[in-house]
């Protein structure tokens, strides 16, 4: 079962990362106990919400959108 983080806690991590980019997201990811993807998926999100955390539906929404449209 995939573990389902706070919206908070995305944000936070998001925030994190860039505040540390000098530590790369690899080592990001490792200090908060998260992975990559999950880090990287985040914030492409929001930038794309602009901002906005997304919930677990939206992120699925957002998934299936990119897989269908690409990144027009």
């Amino acid at each position: 079962m995939a573990t389902q983080y706070t919206e908070e806690f995305k944000d936070d991590a998001v925030k994190y990362w860039k505040d540390h980019s000098s530590l790369g997201i690899a080592k990001c990811a490792k200090n908060l106990g998260i992975s990559k993807t999950a880090i990287s998926d985040w914030r492409k999100i929001m930038i794309q919400m602009k901002g906005a955390v997304p919930h677990k539906c939206e992120l699925k929404q957002a998934i299936l959108v990119k897989l269908l449209y690409g990144n027009h």
